[in-house]
């Protein structure tokens, strides 16, 4: 596991790279690649409503220079509204609430090790990267939806 900081020192991507040649699909087949992007200072409630919009339980959150810098879930979204609530926060932006360590996967990651690691951590979905380069996300419905493809060709 290896751990990239950029610019911006508080945002941390952990990178799960293939320790081999990948021998079946790989990640960047299966993924999403069409969603939208939030800013920063995008106030959270918009932010929010483009997770409803979208059915999506995350979205990757950009810098000015289109580079990954950290993810919005809808927990963050939750929190702030349940903080909000009952503290009478002030509106608040994405970069108050998102998170800023991201496990991102590589994009010569092969399906079934993405697999194991929504197995084995919490995580509903991961950034897929090519270097410093956002593709798109891998969420578990696509790892299902890859397993149910393989298994009616190979059935």
């Amino acid at each position: 596991m290896s751990f990239t900081v950029t610019e911006n020192a508080k945002f941390n991507s952990t990178s799960q790279t293939p320790k081999s040649t990948p021998k079946g699909d790989l990640v960047t087949k299966f993924m999403v690649k069409e969603l939208p992007r939030l800013s920063m200072d995008m106030d959270i409630y918009e932010a929010a409503k483009l997770l409803i919009k979208w059915e999506t339980n995350g979205l990757p959150v950009m810098d000015e220079n289109k580079k990954l810098v950290g993810f919005l879930s809808e927990k963050d979204c939750l929190k702030y509204s349940f903080d909000s609530k009952y503290n009478a926060l002030p509106p608040a932006k994405v970069k108050d609430f998102m998170s800023y360590s991201v496990q991102t996967l590589s994009a010569n990651t092969d399906i079934f090790q993405a697999i194991d690691l929504f197995i084995n951590n919490n995580y509903h979905c991961y950034p897929i990267m090519d270097g410093d380069n956002y593709l798109g996300l891998l969420y578990r419905s696509n790892a299902l939806k890859a397993v149910s493809q393989m298994t009616d060709d190979i059935f």
